[in-house]
Order: structure tokens, then C-alpha cells, then sequence
């Protein structure tokens, strides 16, 4: 077993089709893709929260954000110049694949996390270019809303009375779920309730097989059940009350420290996708916790496999 601090495009290309492999097979299993079953009505009632298998898409998740990831770093650092049309190739197949899958939020943290290694690699942070892929990106969210949703549920449900332009909508649901996030928030510290204990604060660790079994009193503070983001601190809060926050806070603390730590030490491609990881659950833990949320948070266990694991006897891959 021997640790290493890069690898190449061949060694990882061999993951990517691993990846391919078991999103062909959830698809077959599934029946075909949410996008099409929403587009065409063909899905006969199903939608993406059908899709896939539990806890194996989860891990697809983790393990295809890792991927796209780490190609990412492979083509802006131009570690291949030969290769650099074929990381892009692969890096659109798999955005497509997501868009497919109607995956909004693994979307999201893979956009999120290929803008930061951009700018760590070119040590710069391009403005006006960050400004046009956000704007982008959030009509893109809400188009991938409308379909996954409707349109007019979303009105609805966001008490929106007048008609919008259904390609702008994304502004307006970024502006829900930030300002819903507040409003939970707001409603689950104005409750009283007994805390349910400290297996609650993990309980999305829990691959979902056996979550799904789980009974917890879990008190409602959601103002609309379609609007369910809480941020990090929630689910600590209803495990342990006060407490729950200190604790939930150095965990993150804990983990924030440790990435950085080490990408200053070594500014190695393996430190470097380790902090890339975390700024992502950074950012994306304003809305849920995304470091206990398997496709983001599995990640460290990925990339720790994928750079630090080599069982090799005569010659070390590369």
C-alpha cells in the first residue's frame, strides 16, 4: 500500500468509466431518465426522487463529483495538453448525465467546485466571468426547477401571484430557498421540544437503506414542506439543542482547519481537491448540511482511495 500525490488521466479515466457503468445500470433499473419522464410524459408518474438505487446513487454522487473534479485539475493546471479535448468531452458527458438525472444539487457542487479549482490553480478569480457563470447557472436552476417541479407549482407554492418569465424563474428560486432558509431557521429556534439525542445529528451519514427504517420524533419546523433547507446547524440542534450547534460548529471547525492546514503545507493536487471539497460544503452548507450529505461529504473518502490507496507488488501506478 503506498501513497501517492497526483494521478494521471489514464489511471483516472479507468474511474470515470467505473462511474459510467453504474449510471447505465441505474438507469436501466429506473426505467430511464427523470428529464425524459418530465419532457415526454412517459414515466408513468415517476420522478427523480425515483430514480436510481439508494445508497448506490448516493455514492455514484460522491464518486462522479470526485471524478469531474479532479479532470477539472487536470485541465486547467494543462497537465495533458494531448488529453485536454478528452477531459472535456468526459466532463460534458457527465454534466449532461447529471442534467439527465435532474440532480440540481450535485449540478450545482459540481460547477461550484470546478470554478474553485480554476481560480486556485490560476491563483486569480476571474470577476466578471464568476458574475456571467452565476447568472447562467441560475437560469439553468430554474428551468431544471420547472421541469422537475412546474412551473405553475412553484408559483404557487412561493405565493408568486404575478407571471413570470419562465426562463428567469431561477432568480426567483434562488431568492426562495435563501430567504426559506431564514424563515426555517427562524421558526425551528422559536419551538420548544425535547432534543431527539446525538444519533440524529448524523442520521444523513446513515446510508438511506437503513435511514429509511429510522424512527425519530423529529420536530416539524419546515414553513412549507417544498422548501426544506435548514442550513448546517439544524439537524444538531434537534439532536442536542444548544449544544448541537458548539459541537456541529467544531466539527466543520475541525474540518476546515485540517484541509487548509494541509494545502498550505503541500500544494499538492490531493490537498488541493481535499479544500476544493470543502469551500463547496461551505457554500453549500448555508442551505443543508453538506458535509453529512453523502455525495459532497463522501467525497473525502474517494478522493483519500483514489490518491493515498495503491495495492501495487513490483511497480506503482500512475
Amino acid at each position: 500500500m503506498r501513497g501517492v500525490h497526483n494521478i494521471s488521466f489514464a489511471s483516472l479515466k479507468k474511474h470515470y468509466l467505473m462511474w459510467l457503468f453504474i449510471e447505465i445500470f441505474e438507469t436501466i433499473y429506473s426505467g430511464g431518465f427523470p428529464l425524459l419522464w418530465s419532457l415526454l410524459g412517459i414515466g408513468g408518474g415517476k420522478t427523480y426522487k425515483n430514480y436510481g438505487i439508494h445508497t448506490l446513487h448516493g455514492f455514484a454522487n460522491a464518486y462522479g463529483l470526485s471524478i469531474i473534479t479532479i479532470i477539472t485539475y487536470l485541465l486547467v493546471s494543462n497537465h495533458n495538453p494531448k488529453k485536454s479535448g478528452e477531459m472535456k468531452k468526459i466532463i460534458a458527458i457527465m454534466l449532461i448525465g447529471y442534467t439527465l438525472m435532474l440532480t440540481r444539487q450535485v449540478i450545482v457542487s459540481a460547477l461550484i467546485q470546478m470554478v474553485v479549482v480554476y481560480c486556485m490553480v490560476n491563483k486569480k478569480i476571474p470577476v466578471k466571468k464568476l458574475f456571467y457563470i452565476c447568472l447562467l447557472g441560475m437560469l439553468c436552476f430554474g428551468i431544471l426547477g420547472n421541469i422537475r417541479t412546474g412551473y405553475d407549482s412553484f408559483l404557487e407554492v412561493a405565493n408568486i401571484e404575478s407571471k413570470i418569465n419562465p426562463v428567469f424563474i431561477g432568480i426567483y428560486w434562488v431568492y426562495m430557498y435563501l430567504t426559506m432558509q431564514l424563515a426555517n431557521l427562524n421558526k425551528l429556534f422559536m419551538l420548544y421540544f425535547t432534543p431527539v439525542g446525538m444519533s440524529f445529528m448524523f442520521v444523513h451519514i446513515i446510508p438511506s437503506v437503513l435511514r429509511d427504517i429510522s424512527n425519530y420524533n423529529r420536530p416539524d419546523f419546515l414553513v412549507t414542506p417544498a422548501f426544506n433547507v435548514s442550513g448546517y446547524s439544524s439537524d444538531a440542534y434537534v439532536a442536542l439543542g444548544f449544544i448541537g450547534l458548539i459541537v456541529i460548529s467544531a466539527i466543520f471547525g475541525f474540518v476546515s482547519g485540517k484541509t487548509y492546514k494541509s494545502f498550505k503545507r503541500k500544494n499538492s493536487m490531493k490537498n488541493t481537491i481535499y479544500y476544493v471539497i470543502c469551500v463547496q460544503i461551505i457554500l453549500i452548507s448555508f442551505f443543508i448540511n453538506s458535509l453529512f450529505y453523502m455525495p459532497s461529504g463522501f467525497q473525502f473518502v474517494i478522493i483519500y482511495f483514489l490518491f493515498n490507496v495503491r495495492f501495487t507488488s513490483k511497480k506503482t501506478l500512475h
